[in-house]
């Protein structure tokens, strides 16, 4: 069965669509869809349907309409009544809204790593909508929701068309975006894609008469210029730099779930602060509603922050540590569009990454449960235009004293605020005890966390009375708190974990191992079908207990964490085992489809439920939903574990730029291979390492590691191993140009004839050649790499060869091998080859004279190095654009290219790049003076 509300309210069968009877009947469906799972107050239902005309007979004809409903439905038990009102029940999928939110969730964290499958997965999300959500349907409880879901599509489509131009179809979305910008002409992202559309179909004058229109529109509706990101497009396109890469504007708040009651002056005391002061902390106890507010105000104001709005959950008070500032500067950069190497080694230098993209943009960046204002400091912003709002149990006084924040105290709710809160949840029933629901709040602390789960619970309890479960509770003396708010809400968790059925009671005794975890890994902790393990979790999702987030993954709040962490299930250590278990299983499967010929551990198939992995872009969905995690269970406490992990994920971290990842990842495995005495562990782990220390241009570092590797694999006869050591050795040495010394290694490798490793190492060995001149020799190599070569290594082989043939003079032959490589990129997912192919097809086209497709190409090398982090790649692309602007006249611009690549090599140790900069430079300042000298301009 099937619901739908991006456009009339709608159910569906396999049979085709149910007739509804009437404008009554779809707004109760409209309503109960808009709250889905979640008990509708009746009253909120008669408002809706009767408004002005509820009489005395509302609720009979209410009921009247539910029954005839539930005959529409599979199952009438999906409309089930409690005290909190009417609830209907809808499973994972069957919402087109849900369906539409969770594609596009899925899609935006893929937009630069895989544009492609973005861009597949955006069109089918949009694809969902037929007109207006609930079109027909006047009703003001569903307004809010209509106007949030019609900003989802927008967004959504500002998403769709920067994948189209993270894919190249620049020229095919001018005419859509076109459309989409006359019928929404105050959004300024829309204005900037299709400015950059145009920019790559070299049209530049329709590019900035785009953006004088944007203006005129943007300062006489609302009297302001346009923002940094739209005036920041213009700027390059007049300097004639390249455009990088777009990013959609961050939406990462979680979704407000339950009702928000009270907190008014809460709110008013928020608007007023944060109007004044960029740094907003928020304060209180545990379980006061913090992070509610936070999230309930941030939604309220996003309108007013743009350019995105960020969120992090510091986990400052839980089972585990803090999360390292460290850490959390890493996936902000990521978000805001900083990959591979990009992303800084040192923490200072990662702060400031992150100030300099955020400077001038209106950003809202929400800090959740921050241990401390040390976690904090290193990611303030330092905009004014930015507002950071902290939520932290501590004072954080060094905040307030040394940053400026302006903090926020958060009290419990008054006992009126309480009332409503535990109304809102357990419905009607307890006006009518209003002493008795008193004394319920009272006995929570007047804590929101402990209400709502005590609230739930009284809505489920229908033949008690609230005055009968208030005395159950002295009876189990479960909430004598004593005047301390965490000892109540340890007792109201009590109180409804009582209740629970022993299924879910299990369930939520292990749920403790992480903060957000997915339903198939809770069924492998469990032990049980991924069906049992999703009726257990709607038991803790009514209770309260857990909350259900998207893409069928839950989040479990700290207090209640460390609370089933008390309850010490007996069996945990064999659940987490088996858990750990389904993760290798899944990470090597996951492996399998990326890298299908690289050789990995043998993986016994665990009894828990696999997730189905289609693809390579399955894959790589799940192992980025699933990567914190996997790699945050390795430790000393799990050295199998953690031994067997290291050499499966290994070339994803690598892929992916995974650095800090991959470093902790395979250090502990080097520990633990060291613990044990075993060197060919150690090996491998050290050669890993000196892999990841490449990435991240700490090429002694690295050259290192792999030489201990090199040691260690001596003393075994594993030709394999040591071939891989020495071909990376190879890497190590060709990246500071030691080219000799690189081929040196990389013929050592070859001698060993590894099967795995041959391709790789005759492409490699045959580039080197390439380099020292050598091209008969470059050639006989790389072609017989081609015959092996498969995947990845295929798309470099061709790249090399190409290259080989722009060196030679073969230029129209070096231009169809490249067209070649790409189309083995867009199958391989290899990156860095379609980084490397746009820079030789710019240099192939500059060489015969097509200056303008030579600067498209040169363009888009530049966009995939930043995006990547290939900082080689950004010297090279710098230097050949330094050339083509000395090639044109411009040698002014040419100096300041060449000065860009200057600095990349000299900082990377790359002395080619640097000595090409530097000869570059001494012919552009020399044309400089000439033209001085002529009077004429150098441009």
């Amino acid at each position: 069965m099937k619901f739908e509300v991006l456009g009339p309210v709608a159910i569906r069968t396999g049979t085709g669509r149910v007739a509804m009877g009437g404008q009554l009947r779809s707004t109760l469906l409209g309503v109960l869809l808009a709250r889905a799972n979640r008990p509708v107050p009746v009253s909120t239902l008669a408002d809706a349907m009767w408004n002005d005309a509820v009489d005395d007979r509302t609720p009979q004809k209410l009921h009247l309409h539910v029954h005839k409903l539930r005959r529409a439905l599979d199952d009438p038990d999906r409309v089930s009544f409690s005290a909190g009102g009417y609830q209907l029940r809808v499973l994972p999928g069957e919402l087109d809204a849900e369906r539409f939110e969770s594609l596009a969730d899925e899609a935006t964290a893929l937009v630069t790593a895989d544009p492609r499958r973005a861009a597949e997965l955006l069109r089918d999300a949009l694809g969902l909508w037929r007109t207006e959500p609930y079109q027909g349907l006047d009703v003001p409880v569903l307004a809010g929701e209509a106007r949030r879901l019609n900003d989802r599509r927008l967004v959504a489509a500002e998403t769709l068309y920067e994948a189209e131009l993270g894919c190249g179809r620049h020229a095919a979305i001018v005419g859509e975006l076109t459309a989409l910008v006359e019928a929404h002409p105050l959004r300024e992202r829309l204005h900037g894609l299709l400015m950059t559309a145009l920019h790559r179909c070299e049209r530049q004058a329709d590019a900035l008469a785009v953006y004088r229109k944007a203006r005129a529109v943007i300062v006489d509706e609302l009297g302001v210029e346009p923002g940094p990101g739209l005036r920041g497009i213009e700027q390059r396109i007049l300097a004639g730099q390249p455009l990088g890469p777009l990013l959609t504007a961050p939406a990462q708040l979680p979704h407000v779930t339950g009702e928000f009651t009270g907190r008014a002056a809460d709110l008013s005391t928020l608007d007023s602060v944060a109007a004044s002061s960029p740094i907003v902390a928020i304060t209180g106890t545990a379980g006061v509603g913090k992070t509610t507010l936070a999230v309930h105000w941030a939604h309220r104001n996003r309108d007013k922050f743009p350019d995105g709005q960020l969120y992090v959950d510091l986990r400052g008070h839980g089972p585990e540590k803090p999360l390292p500032a460290r850490d959390v500067l890493a996936s902000l950069l990521r978000t805001l569009g900083v990959h591979g190497a990009g992303v800084p080694a040192d923490q200072d230098e990662r702060a400031a990454r992150l100030r300099t993209l955020v400077d001038g943009k209106r950003i809202l960046l929400v800090l959740d449960n921050a241990a401390s204002a040390d976690q904090v400091r290193p990611l303030l912003p330092g905009s004014p235009s930015c507002l950071v709002l902290v939520t932290s149990r501590d004072t954080v006084a060094g905040l307030v004293a040394r940053d400026g924040a302006h903090r926020v105290d958060l009290d419990r709710l008054t006992p009126g605020e309480a009332f409503d809160l535990i109304r809102a949840v357990a419905g009607s029933r307890v006006d009518a005890e209003r002493e008795a629901t008193a004394a319920l709040a009272e006995r929570c602390a007047r804590l929101p966390l402990a209400i709502r789960i005590a609230a739930e619970l009284i809505s489920t309890r229908r033949g008690s009375d609230v005055a009968d479960l208030v005395a159950e509770q002295n009876t189990l003396d479960l909430l004598d708190a004593g005047g301390d708010p965490r000892t109540a809400v340890r007792a109201v968790f009590s109180w409804s974990y009582r209740h629970l059925p022993p299924d879910a009671a299990r369930l939520f005794r292990l749920s403790g191992v992480s903060p957000d975890v997915s339903l198939h890994a809770l069924a492998a902790l469990a032990g049980q079908g991924v069906r049992e393990t999703q009726r257990s979790l709607d038991v803790l999702v009514r209770a309260n207990l857990v909350e259900p987030l998207p893409a069928r993954r839950f989040h479990v709040h700290d207090l209640l964490r460390a609370y089933s962490v008390e309850l010490a299930e007996p069996t945990r250590s064999e659940a987490v085992a088996r858990l750990l278990d389904w993760y290798l299983h899944m990470a090597a499967t996951a492996m399998d489809l990326i890298s299908p010929h690289e050789a990995r551990p043998q993986i016994p198939v665990p009894v828990a439920e696999a997730v189905r992995l289609a693809d390579r872009h399955d894959a790589v969905r799940w192992l980025d939903a699933e990567r914190a995690n996997l790699v945050a269970a390795a430790g000393p406490d799990q050295p199998a574990y953690t031994a067997r992990l290291s050499p499966i994920l290994w070339r994803y971290l690598e892929n992916g730029g995974y650095n800090d990842e991959a470093l902790t990842l395979h250090g502990l495995a080097l520990a633990e291979a060291d613990q044990r005495g075993d060197r060919a562990a150690a090996g491998a782990a050290l050669t890993r390492l000196g892999v990841a220390h490449l990435r991240l241009w700490h090429n002694d570092i690295a050259i290192d590691h792999l030489t201990r590797a090199l040691r260690a694999h001596e003393s075994f006869d594993d030709r394999s191993a040591l071939a891989a050591v020495l071909n990376n050795l190879g890497l190590a040495y060709a990246l500071t140009s030691r080219f000799r010394e690189a081929a040196d290694h990389y013929e050592q490798a070859l001698v060993l004839r590894p099967d795995r490793h041959t391709a790789a190492i005759l492409t490699n060995l045959g580039d080197m050649y390439r380099r020292l001149g050598d091209h008969r020799r470059a050639a006989v190599l790389l072609d017989e790499a081609l015959a092996t070569a498969n995947g990845q290594i295929e798309a470099f082989a061709l790249c090399h060869l190409a290259a080989l043939r722009v060196d030679t003079g073969h230029y129209d032959e070096a231009i169809a091998l490249l067209h070649k490589t790409l189309i083995v990129v867009k199958d391989s997912g290899n990156q860095l080859a379609e980084g490397e192919a746009r820079y030789f097809l710019g240099a192939a086209f500059g060489r015969l004279g097509d200056h303008e497709r030579a600067f498209g190409h040169y363009r888009e090398a530049w966009e995939s190095a930043v995006t990547m982090g290939n900082r080689q790649l950004q010297a090279q692309v710098s230097n050949a654009l330094a050339e083509l602007h000395h090639a044109q006249g411009s040698a002014a611009e040419a100096v300041q290219h060449h000065k860009a690549a200057c600095a990349i090599a000299t900082a990377i140790g790359d002395r080619y790049e640097e000595a090409r900069a530097y000869a570059g430079l001494g012919e552009a300042e020399r044309a400089t003076v000439i033209f001085a000298e002529l009077g004429l301009p150098s441009r």
